[in-house]
């Protein structure tokens, strides 16, 4: 992986979308973090959504949906780490996040449906379009 002083353009990089309804809850994590080998029974190399899309944009589309219980992570707007499931090691990532929802996640915030601290790292510029 190269440093992240020495990135190209964002243009240049991956854009990887994400539809997290897709995603059973019991695999979110894994997709999004990655895991190592031997995490878990029968998993092999991994392949990590937030890593793959260092350098360039990760869209993770209706986030919405997530659960309120996975673990707390640095996902973020920028230069920042991510910790694999069963390492001990953070991997150091930047990447542009852009998140969409359906749902309004203030609401889901005070339902407790929605992490409050998820919903404060996401919620940096707000665009709001009709339905």
């Amino acid at each position: 992986m190269p440093k992240l002083s020495t990135l190209p353009a964002r243009k240049e990089w991956a854009f990887i979308a994400v539809n997290c309804a897709a995603l059973p809850e019991p695999l979110l994590e894994s997709e999004l973090f990655g895991y190592e080998r031997g995490a878990f029974k029968g998993c092999s190399k991994p392949e990590r959504t937030f890593h793959s899309s260092h350098g360039g944009t990760l869209f993770l589309d209706e986030i919405g949906t997530c659960p309120s219980r996975p673990r707390p992570s640095s996902c973020g707007d920028s230069r920042t780490a991510v910790l694999p499931l069963g390492s001990e090691t953070p991997l150091e990532i930047d990447v542009r996040l852009i998140v969409a929802t359906n749902k309004d996640l203030e609401e889901r915030v005070k339902q407790e449906l929605f992490r409050e601290d998820l919903f404060y790292r996401i919620h940096v510029i707000p665009v709001e379009l009709p339905p």
